[in-house]
């Protein structure tokens, strides 16, 4: 199958899936999610696929969400942005039920919808000085969607900690993590060190509080601004949101 924003190949019972928008940081948009949910049904029933590896082409593995979809969904009516949230989540659950190891080769950044991705990773092998962050909640977004994936990742307590705060950990060599992820070259455990400081005082409290409430509980299209932003926050977003497309 061709795709537009995805990348296939496949060596002996390896297949290798790469992301394909490196212009954009490998953001995603409506189309590479859907690219992604169809290849994911298709890949599910290969019997000769052993085993998945899953990278971006360029510098950054994933960015996280396409600042210009963002732009044009957050006018979206509730109903539109529900059927979006529900799409993507169902990509990241079709990922996550693979019947085949999923191992995520990961540099540069993973944000956000990024690091969603990797989370629905059996295995992450991650270069030297990789980050990864939910940093969509400096913003006022939930990472409503990655949720149960990145709680199933890194368990309630760093969860708590990193989507409070917006910070970003770093690949590096702690033992004990929840996750389950690697550092290259030397394959050494990586973990996360937030840096707290003063970075959950930066996001939106009404996201904040939220999550706070029950994260079980979130569901696809939670994250939506407009259902918890004021007008005046919802605007500026928007606005910021537009100067960045």
């Amino acid at each position: 199958m061709a795709y537009n924003y995805l990348t296939t190949r496949r060596d002996g019972a390896v297949e290798y899936l790469t992301l394909n928008r490196p212009e954009v940081r490998n953001a995603f948009n409506a189309e590479m999610i859907a690219e992604l949910a169809d290849w994911a049904a298709a890949t599910g029933g290969e019997r000769d696929v052993r085993a998945v590896v899953v990278g971006g082409v360029g510098k950054t593995f994933s960015a996280g969400a396409d600042v210009t979809w963002m732009a044009k969904t957050i006018r979206y009516t509730e109903e539109q942005n529900l059927a979006d949230a529900t799409a993507t989540s169902r990509m990241f659950a079709a990922i996550d039920q693979l019947r085949m190891p999923v191992i995520g080769r990961v540099q540069g950044a993973a944000l956000g919808g990024g690091a969603g991705l990797a989370a629905v990773c059996d295995i992450v092998v991650a270069e030297e000085g990789a980050v990864f962050g939910f940093t969509e909640v400096k913003l006022g977004i939930l990472p409503a969607v990655i949720s149960p994936f990145a709680l199933a990742k890194i368990g309630r307590s760093a969860a708590r900690e990193l989507f409070l705060t917006g910070s970003c950990m770093l690949c590096h060599a702690v033992q004990g993590t929840s996750a389950q992820g690697r550092r290259g070259p030397d394959l050494t455990h990586f973990a996360s060190r937030a840096h707290i400081g003063a970075g959950s005082v930066a996001n939106t409290p009404e996201a904040l509080a939220r999550w706070i409430e029950d994260p079980q509980k979130l569901k696809p299209g939670a994250n939506m601004p407009s259902h918890f932003l004021p007008p005046a926050d919802l605007a500026a977003l928007v606005a910021y949101l537009e100067t960045l497309t």
